[in-house]
Protein backbone atom coordinates (compact mmCIF):
# COMPACT_ATOMS: atom_id res chain seq x y z
CA UNK A 1 0.00 0.00 0.00
CA UNK A 2 2.87 2.43 0.70
CA UNK A 3 5.12 3.71 -2.05
CA UNK A 4 8.22 5.58 -0.89
CA UNK A 5 10.11 6.73 -3.97
CA UNK A 6 13.46 8.44 -3.44
CA UNK A 7 13.12 12.05 -2.34
CA UNK A 8 16.16 13.55 -4.00
CA UNK A 9 15.26 17.27 -4.07
CA UNK A 10 15.92 19.39 -1.00
CA UNK A 11 13.16 21.91 -0.26
CA UNK A 12 14.06 25.30 1.14
CA UNK A 13 11.53 26.63 3.56
CA UNK A 14 9.04 25.62 6.16
CA UNK A 15 5.43 26.25 7.01
CA UNK A 16 4.63 28.89 9.57
CA UNK A 17 6.56 30.21 12.53
CA UNK A 18 6.18 30.32 16.29
CA UNK A 19 7.14 33.10 18.66
CA UNK A 20 8.29 32.54 22.22
CA UNK A 21 8.83 35.16 24.89
CA UNK A 22 12.32 35.22 26.38
CA UNK A 23 14.30 37.37 28.78
CA UNK A 24 17.32 37.62 26.47
CA UNK A 25 17.64 39.45 23.19
CA UNK A 26 18.70 42.66 21.53
CA UNK A 27 15.42 44.32 20.58
CA UNK A 28 12.57 44.49 23.12
CA UNK A 29 9.30 43.68 21.35
CA UNK A 30 6.90 42.82 24.17
CA UNK A 31 7.22 45.63 26.69
CA UNK A 32 3.82 44.80 28.19
CA UNK A 33 5.44 41.74 29.81
CA UNK A 34 8.05 43.74 31.75
CA UNK A 35 6.14 43.69 35.05
CA UNK A 36 4.64 40.23 34.50
CA UNK A 37 7.68 38.01 33.95
CA UNK A 38 10.38 40.23 32.46
CA UNK A 39 10.34 38.36 29.14
CA UNK A 40 10.24 41.37 26.85
CA UNK A 41 12.18 39.83 23.98
CA UNK A 42 10.81 37.51 21.32
CA UNK A 43 12.48 34.47 19.83
CA UNK A 44 11.04 33.29 16.51
CA UNK A 45 11.25 29.61 15.67
CA UNK A 46 10.46 27.84 12.45
CA UNK A 47 7.20 25.94 12.32
CA UNK A 48 7.25 22.17 12.32
CA UNK A 49 5.15 21.91 9.19
CA UNK A 50 2.14 19.66 9.00
CA UNK A 51 0.65 16.99 6.79
CA UNK A 52 -1.23 17.04 3.49
CA UNK A 53 -3.04 14.06 1.96
CA UNK A 54 -4.19 14.36 -1.66
CA UNK A 55 -6.96 12.26 -3.21
CA UNK A 56 -5.82 11.59 -6.79
CA UNK A 57 -8.88 9.63 -7.90
CA UNK A 58 -10.58 10.34 -11.21
CA UNK A 59 -13.32 12.47 -9.64
CA UNK A 60 -10.72 15.01 -8.48
CA UNK A 61 -9.46 15.54 -12.06
CA UNK A 62 -5.96 16.48 -10.91
CA UNK A 63 -2.99 16.87 -13.15
CA UNK A 64 0.64 16.81 -12.10
CA UNK A 65 0.83 20.62 -12.11
CA UNK A 66 -1.95 20.86 -9.51
CA UNK A 67 -0.13 18.43 -7.23
CA UNK A 68 3.09 20.39 -7.75
CA UNK A 69 1.27 23.53 -6.54
CA UNK A 70 0.54 21.82 -3.23
CA UNK A 71 4.16 20.70 -2.92
CA UNK A 72 5.31 24.27 -3.51
CA UNK A 73 2.80 25.68 -1.00
CA UNK A 74 3.70 23.17 1.72
CA UNK A 75 7.44 23.27 2.36
CA UNK A 76 8.39 21.34 5.45
CA UNK A 77 5.16 19.32 5.37
CA UNK A 78 4.67 15.63 4.80
CA UNK A 79 2.76 15.41 1.51
CA UNK A 80 1.23 12.18 0.22
CA UNK A 81 -1.05 11.27 -2.67
CA UNK A 82 -3.26 8.19 -3.01
CA UNK A 83 -5.41 6.41 -5.56
CA UNK A 84 -6.24 2.87 -6.50
CA UNK A 85 -7.77 0.42 -8.91
CA UNK A 86 -10.94 -1.53 -8.08
CA UNK A 87 -9.37 -3.79 -5.42
CA UNK A 88 -6.38 -2.09 -3.85
CA UNK A 89 -4.61 1.24 -3.76
CA UNK A 90 -1.31 2.96 -3.17
CA UNK A 91 -0.35 5.84 -0.90
CA UNK A 92 2.79 7.55 -2.22
CA UNK A 93 4.79 9.90 -0.01
CA UNK A 94 5.90 12.84 -2.15
CA UNK A 95 7.62 15.02 0.46
CA UNK A 96 9.00 14.41 3.92
CA UNK A 97 11.83 15.72 6.12
CA UNK A 98 12.51 18.69 3.83
CA UNK A 99 12.91 16.59 0.68
CA UNK A 100 10.68 15.98 -2.36
CA UNK A 101 10.46 13.33 -5.06
CA UNK A 102 11.44 13.82 -8.70
CA UNK A 103 8.74 15.03 -11.11
CA UNK A 104 8.32 11.55 -12.57
CA UNK A 105 6.72 10.39 -9.28
CA UNK A 106 4.25 13.27 -9.00
CA UNK A 107 0.78 12.15 -10.00
CA UNK A 108 -1.73 9.41 -9.25
CA UNK A 109 0.19 6.34 -8.01
CA UNK A 110 -2.44 3.83 -9.23
CA UNK A 111 -5.70 3.90 -11.22
CA UNK A 112 -8.51 6.42 -11.01
CA UNK A 113 -10.42 4.83 -8.12
CA UNK A 114 -10.39 5.73 -4.43
CA UNK A 115 -10.62 2.36 -2.62
CA UNK A 116 -8.13 3.31 0.15
CA UNK A 117 -9.69 6.49 1.57
CA UNK A 118 -10.06 4.98 5.06
CA UNK A 119 -6.53 3.58 5.39
CA UNK A 120 -5.07 6.76 3.89
CA UNK A 121 -6.92 8.89 6.45
CA UNK A 122 -5.73 6.58 9.24
CA UNK A 123 -2.18 7.22 8.03
CA UNK A 124 -2.83 11.00 7.99
CA UNK A 125 -4.21 10.87 11.55
CA UNK A 126 -0.78 9.73 12.77
CA UNK A 127 1.12 12.56 11.05
CA UNK A 128 2.02 16.00 12.39
CA UNK A 129 -0.63 18.69 12.81
CA UNK A 130 -2.08 20.64 11.09
CA UNK A 131 -3.56 17.93 8.89
CA UNK A 132 -5.19 18.68 5.56
CA UNK A 133 -7.11 16.24 3.36
CA UNK A 134 -7.60 17.44 -0.22
CA UNK A 135 -10.61 15.47 -1.45
CA UNK A 136 -14.04 16.00 -2.97
CA UNK A 137 -15.44 13.62 -0.36
CA UNK A 138 -16.48 10.92 -2.81
CA UNK A 139 -15.39 7.95 -0.71
CA UNK A 140 -15.46 4.44 -2.13
CA UNK A 141 -14.56 0.93 -1.05
CA UNK A 142 -13.77 -2.35 -2.78
CA UNK A 143 -14.86 -2.44 -6.44
CA UNK A 144 -14.93 1.38 -6.26
CA UNK A 145 -18.48 1.40 -4.89
CA UNK A 146 -19.81 4.22 -2.77
CA UNK A 147 -21.10 3.26 0.65
CA UNK A 148 -22.62 5.24 3.50
CA UNK A 149 -20.55 3.19 5.94
CA UNK A 150 -17.28 4.18 4.24
CA UNK A 151 -18.35 7.82 4.12
CA UNK A 152 -19.28 7.85 7.81
CA UNK A 153 -16.00 6.18 8.71
CA UNK A 154 -14.03 8.89 6.89
CA UNK A 155 -16.10 11.69 8.45
CA UNK A 156 -15.46 10.15 11.87
CA UNK A 157 -11.71 9.97 11.27
CA UNK A 158 -11.56 13.61 10.15
CA UNK A 159 -13.48 14.80 13.21
CA UNK A 160 -11.66 12.66 15.77
CA UNK A 161 -8.21 13.59 14.52
CA UNK A 162 -8.78 17.26 13.59
CA UNK A 163 -8.28 16.83 9.86
CA UNK A 164 -9.34 19.79 7.71
CA UNK A 165 -10.91 18.80 4.40
CA UNK A 166 -10.53 20.99 1.35
CA UNK A 167 -12.62 20.17 -1.73
CA UNK A 168 -10.09 21.30 -4.35
CA UNK A 169 -6.46 22.26 -4.84
CA UNK A 170 -7.02 26.01 -4.98
CA UNK A 171 -8.76 25.98 -1.59
CA UNK A 172 -5.95 23.87 -0.13
CA UNK A 173 -3.27 26.24 -1.43
CA UNK A 174 -5.15 29.20 0.09
CA UNK A 175 -5.42 27.38 3.43
CA UNK A 176 -1.69 26.64 3.43
CA UNK A 177 -1.00 30.31 2.65
CA UNK A 178 -3.14 31.37 5.63
CA UNK A 179 -1.34 28.93 7.93
CA UNK A 180 2.04 30.48 7.26
CA UNK A 181 3.99 31.84 4.39
CA UNK A 182 6.69 29.60 2.95
CA UNK A 183 10.14 30.77 4.01
CA UNK A 184 13.35 30.15 2.18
Amino acid sequence: MFDRPPRSHRVAGYLGKRNRATDEGSYPRQLHRLLIDGKIFRHTRRGKGGSVLIDASGSMQLDNEAIQKILNAAPGCVVAVYSGNTHDGILRILAQDGRQVDKQYIGAPAGGANVVDGPALQWLSKQAKPRIWVSDGQVTGVNDRMSAINSLECVGITRRHQIAQEKNMDAAVKLLARMGRPRG
